[in-house]
């Protein structure tokens, strides 16, 4: 009897959270666009993200074309960090966003640190759309991406980052999954 209303409520909890997920993800933020297809939706330089008070240029995010065909990938992904990293919010900005566009491995430490600083939740935001940019651009076998997504989701300190989190976590292992199938299935 008490195992049968362990699972119950078990149950429940999980279709409770299941709707919140679903909710949040329907709600139309103050921009006018789903809350979670800025998470969900590939960046590109040139492209324009709206923020939720801003609009920002991808290609003026990565420095525009004229300054990236002349700077080093090592040098743009020095600069990207250490602007995430900076006083400046517009400079932050902008290097969360370019983060998406460098290795990886470097951008992983920085969008991990951004997303458990406990800053403003629209740059926790654009570190999980540069989270979901990477994944689909370079992949996550190793799963570093869906790692920094679970800290997100069960230590962040906003709460709609922490469901964008888990929207954005589940997209990247549905992707995973469907990657990992294929091999098999052909």
């Amino acid at each position: 009897m008490i195992l049968s209303t362990r699972r119950s409520w078990a149950l429940a909890t999980v279709l409770a959270l299941g709707c919140i997920v679903v909710l949040h993800s329907a709600r139309i933020d103050s921009v006018g666009q789903e809350s979670t297809s800025k998470f969900l939706a590939p960046s590109r330089p040139g492209s324009r993200l709206a923020t939720g008070s801003e609009t920002v240029d991808t290609a003026a995010s990565m420095g525009g074309k004229e300054n990236s065909s002349r700077a080093s990938p090592a040098d743009t992904a020095t600069r990207l960090i250490a602007d995430a990293m900076s006083d400046d919010p517009k400079a932050r900005t902008a290097a969360i966003i370019g983060l998406a566009e460098i290795p990886k491995s470097q951008a992983l430490p920085v969008l991990h640190r951004v997303l458990v600083s406990g800053g403003p939740a629209e740059e926790q935001q654009l570190a999980l759309h540069a989270l979901r940019t990477l994944a689909q651009d370079q992949d996550d076998a190793d799963g570093g991406i869906r790692e920094v997504l679970r800290q997100a989701v069960y230590h962040g300190n906003h709460e709609d980052v922490m469901l964008a989190a888990q929207v954005v976590l589940d997209s990247v292992d549905g992707d995973q999954s469907a990657r990992s199938a294929k091999p098999a299935a052909q």
